[in-house]
């Protein structure tokens, strides 16, 4: 009896639109700050740095340059603004940790840039989206990176930081190559089987 006077007082229109409008907004944040980000810091920089690198030294060189394509974010957000000098070193450090963490799920996907994007701008969205009150819920997640980066570290080594070899631009080339090669043979022994058959 109780649902049925709650269920009167629900407006299940109301309630669907706000459950579209959250499905879009999670769709963009991981769209332009997950996909738009990883596919140059992971799609093109990341393998480039991992034929001459290690995983570790090359994820250290992309925090590096990913901390100096968020600096100017530090102009406009107040939040960031009042970190202040230590905090501003604690962030990029941060950053470090996260590129850690990003090119471990990279190498660990065999290159998969969506695995990334969704990891990116999930974190985005439910840490950078909700503003002060995101503060510790961003701190707990930051954490939990910072403890999973150590662990990846001291398990995979530094070399693929992974348990599948690092991926180079070379390696993703080879495999695309084998992945035309197998369905091309596949198509052109298919061609001799009766069209039942195909």
């Amino acid at each position: 009896m109780h649902f049925l006077c709650l269920a009167n007082r629900l407006d299940f229109h109301k309630l669907a639109l706000a459950m579209l409008s959250n499905c879009r907004s999670i769709s963009t944040w991981i769209f332009t700050f997950g996909l738009g980000e990883e596919t140059g810091w992971r799609g093109f920089l990341l393998p480039r740095l991992q034929g001459k690198y290690s995983a570790l030294t090359s994820s250290l060189i992309v925090g590096i340059i990913w901390a100096g394509w968020h600096s100017p974010m530090f102009l406009c957000n107040e939040n960031l603004r009042s970190l202040g000098p230590t905090g501003a070193i604690f962030w990029v450090i941060g950053l470090m940790f996260g590129a850690t963490f990003l090119t471990w799920l990279y190498n660990s996907s065999r290159g998969n840039i969506l695995m990334t994007a969704l990891w990116h701008g999930t974190y985005n969205l439910f840490t950078g989206a909700a503003g002060q009150a995101a503060g510790l819920f961003a701190g707990i997640i930051s954490m939990f990176v910072m403890v999973w980066v150590i662990l990846i570290v001291t398990i995979f080594k530094p070399r693929d930081l992974s348990h599948s070899e690092k991926q180079t631009v070379t390696r993703r080339a080879d495999r695309i190559i084998k992945t035309v090669r197998s369905s091309t043979q596949e198509e052109s022994g298919n061609a001799l089987l009766p069209l039942h058959l195909r």
